[in-house]
């Protein structure tokens, strides 16, 4: 990333979406904070959204989709391809799939589960069960187990490789 800051990066983005540089904008929506992304794509239309978010590559796409807001992820969740859907869900961490399942309405939810694996839908099933801001709701299944004996570096390690 360059030294621009968000309002010089998001009017970068606007300036090259209004001149159709698509090259140009996929290449600057790399050396973009997810953040800004969601900031920019918060001000745009559904199109223009959605073409935006084709071009993040798949890393940044799952980080920008985190980030969206409730209205942005579900006007992205009813304008995607199922595929694409099923690449979201992949790339999210677990929590964020919860997080995004309970903000969505039921239509949506039905069709992300639909497009979820077996093993996904029975822990994302286990986890809808319990109560908003229960003890249960707000915990996670993903964790690494590192031993107390271990260096910071083999602990690093270790986190990296699972």
């Amino acid at each position: 990333m360059n030294s621009y800051n968000s309002e010089q990066r998001i009017e970068e983005l606007n300036n090259l979406l209004e001149k159709k540089d698509i090259p140009a904008l996929k290449d600057s929506l790399r050396r973009t904070n997810p953040v800004d992304i969601e900031e920019f794509m918060s001000e745009l239309d559904n199109e223009a959204s959605l073409i935006v978010y084709r071009l993040l590559r798949k890393d940044d796409a799952a980080e920008v989709f985190a980030e969206l807001k409730q209205d942005g992820k579900h006007r992205l969740l009813t304008s995607i391809t199922d595929p694409e859907l099923d690449a979201i869900v992949k790339a999210l961490n677990f929590d964020d799939v919860i997080d995004t399942l309970e903000e969505m309405p039921a239509t949506v939810v039905k069709r992300i589960l639909r497009n979820s694996d077996s093993e996904m839908r029975k822990r994302v099933n286990q986890f809808l069960q319990f109560p908003e801001d229960s003890a249960g709701s707000l915990m996670t299944t993903e964790f690494v187990e590192v031993n107390p004996e271990m260096t910071c570096q083999e602990v690093l390690d270790r986190i990296k490789k699972v």
